[in-house]
């Protein structure tokens, strides 16, 4: 009998094979060797069942049925169920098992579950942990494989995750949803990060700008010409334009002195490499790229072997990672762009004494993103900009840190004084690589030493406004998700909360994505806004007085318990009765809620003018439908599911505008495609499918030109009240 290897994907398992040195024959759906089967997950296979699975009468959604606190079962995922099968088969056939799938908290869960429904816990089990693909990288974990039974503590971490998730989305998107009439969807993590986004806008809604003025002098003395900033203590402004325009006359035309010079050297260190989080960050900011791209991306390089495991949330590397920067080094000497960085870098700085980039205490699942020995030659487009951070944030650390000369000059005319402050770069070191770094401009002519006299030839009172908080990027937005919504500029600080972050590096760029899917958050240019929908939900959440849904504080801390649990430091009965009691308190909190506290009419989307009687054309749960179905009787209605094709929004608003669609691609019932137009009548609310005439052979009825009446349909639920 062989060993069944199951991995997380089809390109892991193609990987493990090439690794592996004996032939391996591609079957439809696993590889097979003499001594190995090799099958993969394609992601999730089995999910935990729905409240349906348990009682056929959870399918309906009442309020009186909450809580739902199931014990738990699973269930095959059924889009998927095919490549269950065939894992299945081949395990039967199998004497053990080995578990490739992510080295990580999900791959985990991912294994657990085929194993736990498939019934294989008596085959004996081992954990292949790699953060990489390449052969030398796999062989090297197919020699250091554990028992899977030293992973328990991770699974357990991965389970409550799983459970506390399903436990809170389903029964508060279900409470919330019956008691207002309107899908709303909550989860344990996407609710508190969208009250951060509505907090930010609070604040920049709520923001009155206030003017204040500074006094700024210009001085000229024998070899120097600079400007200066007025202060007294802490304090540069002045509320009154008369205070400051008094000062500004007081000075100008005046005789002064430099009262002091200070001067000191300053040292700004490589950048830490990049976790998967400040990787999305710097995307975004320099690319605009959103958070789940620049996560493909990543995650695309990490299968064809260019990159290390990239979900990770670790910036540093353990003693085996140098030995691979050092190798990754030696293979990028001869590449045409890095080759001239790596010739001018310095090895010695690459070392296991070095805490800015060696720290193995601080290396749990996996070290920080790196390239790999494996050098591509053909990337193009985003792909080889998201390549490229990753390798010039590992070059820099080959080069010293960047040196800096800082000045301050106290400069005196009587009673008031003046601040310059200038910052000069003497060695750009590692900036030349991954800074961005230009020769500097010319600066400002500083005096050399303090006692010169010096005369203000002009002074002025300037004019600005406290300017409102900043509206969150998808960058900031991650930043904000890594530290619980805290605000902090020290790295070490950022290093030391990252344990009690909002969701986990692989799981946030969903979280965003989730956040637009369900119409909460939309974005505007780079910025994020929520959406009346999303301020709606936040509002509700308040009046119900349920504050601990809203908390990222809470949920931070409730992530941080999920790593303790993988540690073997925490308890998962704790966590789960934590997660309980939240649960019933959501339901009995709502209990006491007012269906009139929700607004459908002020919180549903539009999307356009009704193009019969003028009203809005909003969403709701089924349809998109005319805002005077009711008062007007308006027949107006696109269902979102048409002859078993759902229907986008893009798809939509072509009806409405066009009265037909673009060409779609149907199924008939044996399941053969076939190319179809939607046209729509935007007089009577008609739907009906046309079939062209290029499609003879593959239109279910081999018609020509067709037209099909959908079965009759009731209308939608109303859009507002």
């Amino acid at each position: 009998m062989k060993t069944l290897i199951i991995a997380e994907k089809p390109s892991a398992a193609e990987a493990i094979a090439e690794a592996l040195t004996e032939p391996f024959v591609k079957k439809r759906n696993y590889l097979e060797s003499k001594d190995y089967y090799i099958s993969w997950a394609i992601g999730h296979l089995v999910q935990l069942a729905e409240p349906e699975d348990y009682r056929s009468s959870l399918k309906r959604w009442r309020f009186e049925d909450l809580p739902l606190l199931p014990e738990f079962q699973l269930r095959p995922v059924a889009k998927t169920e095919a490549q269950l099968k065939a894992i299945a088969a081949l395990a039967k056939k199998s004497k053990s098992l080995i578990n490739a799938c992510d080295a990580a908290r999900e791959g985990e869960l991912i294994f657990r579950y085929i194993v736990a429904l498939l019934g294989l816990n008596h085959l004996p089990t081992w954990r292949l942990w790699t953060a990489s693909l390449t052969p030398e990288a796999i062989r090297e974990a197919m020699r250091e494989m554990k028992p899977i039974t030293m992973y328990d503590n991770l699974f357990a971490s991965a389970r409550c995750r799983s459970e506390g998730d399903w436990l809170i989305g389903i029964n508060a998107t279900r409470a919330f949803t019956t008691r207002f009439g309107e899908l709303l969807s909550l989860g344990r993590v996407q609710t508190p990060v969208l009250a951060m986004i509505c907090a930010n806008r609070r604040l920049r809604d709520d923001f009155v700008r206030q003017n204040y003025w500074e006094v700024w002098a210009n001085f000229q003395g024998e070899g120097c010409n600079y400007r200066g900033r007025w202060f007294q203590g802490e304090e540069t402004r002045f509320e009154k334009r008369e205070q400051a325009q008094s000062i500004a006359q007081e000075v100008q035309n005046r005789p002064g002195t430099v009262e002091t010079l200070e001067q000191k050297e300053s040292r700004e260190l490589p950048p830490k490499l990049y976790d998967l989080t400040t990787l999305q960050r710097d995307c975004n900011r320099l690319f605009g790229f959103a958070a789940s791209k620049t996560l493909k991306i990543a995650q695309e390089l990490y299968d064809r072997k260019f990159i290390t495991y990239p979900r990770t949330n670790s910036r540093y590397v353990d003693t085996h990672g140098i030995g691979l920067i050092r190798a990754v080094a030696r293979r990028l000497g001869s590449h045409p762009v890095y080759g001239e960085w790596v010739q001018k870098g310095n090895p010695q700085l690459v070392q296991e004494r070095n805490r800015n980039l060696c720290r193995p205490e601080a290396v749990e699942e996996h070290h920080a993103i790196l390239p790999t020995t494996f050098v591509p030659d053909r990337l193009t487009g985003d792909a080889i900009k998201v390549y490229d951070r990753i390798v010039r944030r590992l070059l820099a650390h080959y080069f010293l840190p960047a040196r800096f000369k800082e000045t301050r000059v106290i400069t005196r005319i009587e009673d008031h004084l003046f601040r310059t402050d200038e910052k000069v770069i003497l060695d750009p070191g590692w900036k030349v690589v991954d800074g961005g770094w230009k020769p500097p401009e010319e600066k400002l002519l500083l005096p050399q030493q303090p006692g010169v006299p010096v005369y203000c030839v002009h002074s002025e009172a300037t004019e600005k406004q406290t300017e409102p908080p900043k509206p969150y990027t998808e960058g900031s937005l991650l930043g904000a998700m890594e530290t619980a919504g805290k605000k902090l500029d020290d790295e070490e600080l950022r290093e030391v909360l990252k344990d009690a972050g909002l969701g986990t590096p692989a799981t946030r760029a969903s979280i965003i994505e989730r956040l637009k899917d369900v119409g909460y958050i939309e974005l505007e240019g780079k910025h994020i806004e929520p959406t009346t929908k999303g301020m709606a939900l936040i509002e509700l959440v308040e009046r119900a007085n349920i504050p601990v849904l809203l908390s990222a504080e809470m949920t931070g801390r409730w992530e941080k318990y999920l790593n303790e649990i993988a540690r073997g430091n925490g308890q998962s009965q704790e966590f789960n009765r934590k997660v309980v009691d939240l649960t019933v308190h959501v339901i009995r909190q709502l209990a006491q809620a007012d269906k009139t506290w929700y607004n459908k009419s002020a919180c549903a989307k539009s999307l356009g003018v009704c193009p019969r009687c003028g009203g809005q054309i909003v969403e709701n749960r089924k349809a998109y439908a005319c805002s005077n179905w009711k008062n007007l009787n308006c027949p107006i209605t696109i269902w979102k599911t048409f002859r078993g094709k759902k229907i986008s929004e893009k798809t939509a608003i072509a009806l409405l505008q066009k009265g037909k669609s673009p060409r779609l691609r149907f199924y008939s019932k044996e399941k053969k495609p076939y190319p179809a137009i939607i046209t729509f009548d935007r007089e009577t609310g008609q739907m009906d499918l046309q079939f062209e005439s290029s499609s003879k052979a593959s239109s279910p009825k081999n018609g020509s030109t067709q037209t099909s009446r959908p079965r009759s349909q009731k209308k939608p639920p109303a859009p507002a009240s």
